[in-house]
């Protein structure tokens, strides 16, 4: 029987599905989650323009984002093939959709990206640099460990992310679709359930976007964005 088993390594999320038995097992059934939008909240926000839709990924919908999902295999110190799936951002994440009808290009240069639970406790957003460096130590942490990963699956879906990191610009009448990632460290599944348990709403603020500019006087309109997520124990 298929067993499901999670961990990171400095922040980099991996789901893993182990074909046979081994040490790691998860004995207990886990607690599903879902990040619902609050009755006082909505999913998407136009403001001068701007429209952004947000939704929510966690542990029970990861694979319907192929962009961030993905399975290959490794080969254990004994010589036994072993298939894995994973996702490439640590989650819960956001899949973000931004329609520009500003009418002038839109920089996220200077927006902050935040996350922050109903505890006042914030994360902030993860940028490529940082994924990239969680990337390499992954593989760096994999090798110790005697095991080689083919690791062409992981590093394709790399290259081709679009991550909404303060790099982001769109052109007038362009939509991009991006995630946003937050430096959420789910060590195992029992970290990740720890995380979500007991928190009543997640809150995803994006501010000081910029949406026009005057070159002559140096200055921005801005706009901000603000969505909340019920969490539930389902």
């Amino acid at each position: 029987m298929n067993k499901l088993e999670m961990f990171c390594r400095r922040g980099f999320f991996i789901a893993i599905l182990f074909l046979c038995s081994c040490a790691m097992i998860m004995q207990q059934p886990r607690t599903a989650y879902e990040l619902k939008i609050n009755a006082q909240s909505k999913a998407e926000l136009e403001k001068h323009g701007l429209t952004v839709a947000v939704q929510p990924i966690i542990l029970e919908n990861c694979s319907s984002f192929p962009e961030i999902y993905a399975k290959t295999t490794y080969k254990t110190s004994e010589g036994e093939v072993r298939n894995i799936e994973f996702s490439v951002i640590d989650i819960p994440a956001f899949a973000i959709s931004i329609t520009n009808k500003t009418g002038d290009v839109v920089k996220f240069d200077k927006c902050n990206m935040n996350l922050e639970d109903d505890l006042g406790k914030s994360y902030q957003s993860q940028d490529e640099q940082e994924l990239n460096q969680e990337i390499d130590q992954f593989f760096a942490d994999f090798n110790v460990k005697g095991s080689i990963l083919n690791k062409g699956p992981i590093e394709s879906k790399i290259e081709a992310l679009k991550l909404m990191d303060k790099k982001l610009i769109i052109l007038p009448n362009k939509t991009e679709d991006v995630f946003l990632a937050f430096n959420v460290i789910s060590a195992n599944i029992e970290s990740y359930m720890e995380f979500l348990s007991g928190k009543k709403y997640l809150k995803v603020s994006l501010n000081n976007i910029a949406i026009k500019s005057d070159k002559h006087i140096g200055s921005n309109e801005t706009v901000n964005f603000e969505f909340i997520f019920d969490v539930n124990q389902l």
